[in-house]
C-alpha cells in the first residue's frame, strides 16, 4: 500500500500477490479442498503449453472457486496487517488495492478472450502454412464446470501474445499505486472573504478605532463644520500654478 508517509517503504504489490497466488494454487487448494470436498472440483481449468512438437502440461488444475477465494483472504490479510503496521487507518487504500487486482484480472481475461477471438475470426482465412505456424506455439487448455462436458480450446500463438500482454497490464495494474487525498479543510470566514470585503473591514476598524494619546490625527487641525467626515478621505486645499515665459520675444 504505497503511502508515502515517514519514509516507509512501498507495498511490494507484485511480489506479495505472485507469492500468495503460488501458495494457494499448489499447496493452498489441496489443503482447502479437504475442508470443503462439496465446493472443490466443481469448476476447474488445465493449462497446457504447446512448444514445437512438445506438450507440457500443468502438475495441478487450477480450481477456479477456491483458488481466488483463498487468494482473497489471504491479501485482505495481508493488507490488514500491513495498515496496522503503519498505525493508522486504511481503509480507502485498502479497497482501491483490491480493485486492482480485480480489474488486473479483468485485464487478463479480456485480453486472453480477444486473442481467442481474433485467432477464430481469422485462423481459416490465412494459408496452410501460416496457420501450422501459429498452431506450433500457443496454451491449451480444459475447462470444467458442473453440468457440462469438458470444453476443450486450442490455442495458438495468438492468444499467447494476447496473454502476455494481458499480464503486462495487470502488473502495472496492480503495481499502480492508491491515490492519497486529505480531507478537505473548512475555510474560516476570513478566508472566503473577497478582497472588497476585506477592504470594507478594515475601513470599518479604523473607524471604529480609538485614538492613541500620544499621536495626533490630520483631521484634528481641521476646523470643525458639523460634518463627519471618514479619516480616509479629507480636504487638500487647491492651489494655483501661475504660468510664467521663459525666453519670451515679443515681436
Amino acid at each position: 500500500m504505497a503511502i508515502p508517509d515517514g519514509g516507509q517503504r512501498p507495498f511490494p504489490a507484485v511480489a506479495i500477490v505472485a507469492l500468495l497466488f503460488l501458495v494457494c494454487l499448489f499447496p493452498g487448494q489441496l489443503w482447502i479442498a479437504r475442508l470443503l470436498p462439496g465446493i472443490a472440483g466443481l469448476a476447474k481449468i488445465k493449462l497446457s503449453l504447446i512448444i514445437p512438437g512438445v506438450f507440457v502440461s500443468m502438475p495441478a488444475t487450477v480450481d477456479l472457486i477456491l483458488v481466488p477465494g483463498l487468494f482473497i483472504s489471504i491479501y485482505l490479510i495481508a493488507l490488514f496487517i500491513y495498515a496496522a503496521l503503519l498505525g493508522g487507518s486504511a481503509w480507502r487504500e485498502i479497497a482501491q488495492r483490491l480493485w486492482a487486482v480485480f480489474s488486473g484480472l479483468f485485464m487478463l481475461l479480456f485480453c486472453v478472450a480477444l486473442g481467442g477471438l481474433i485467432s477464430y475470426l481469422v485462423l481459416d482465412y490465412l494459408p496452410g502454412n501460416v496457420q501450422h505456424g501459429l498452431d506450433s506455439i500457443g496454451v491449451n487448455s480444459e475447462i470444467y464446470l458442473p453440468g457440462y462436458k469438458a470444453a476443450y480450446l486450442h490455442g495458438n500463438i495468438v492468444p499467447l501474445v494476447c496473454l502476455i500482454i494481458g499480464v503486462v497490464l495487470c502488473i502495472v495494474k496492480i503495481k499502480k499505486r492508491p491515490i492519497m487525498r486529505e480531507p478537505a479543510m473548512k475555510l474560516t470566514r476570513e478566508q472566503r472573504m473577497t478582497p472588497y470585503q476585506r477592504m470594507l473591514r478594515e475601513r470599518r476598524e479604523q473607524e471604529n478605532m480609538p485614538l492613541s494619546t500620544g499621536h495626533r490625527s490630520f483631521a484634528d487641525d481641521r476646523p470643525y463644520t458639523g460634518v463627519r467626515r471618514s479619516p480616509l478621505c479629507h480636504i487638500q486645499p487647491l492651489r494655483t500654478i501661475k504660468p510664467e515665459a521663459v525666453n519670451y520675444t515679443p515681436l
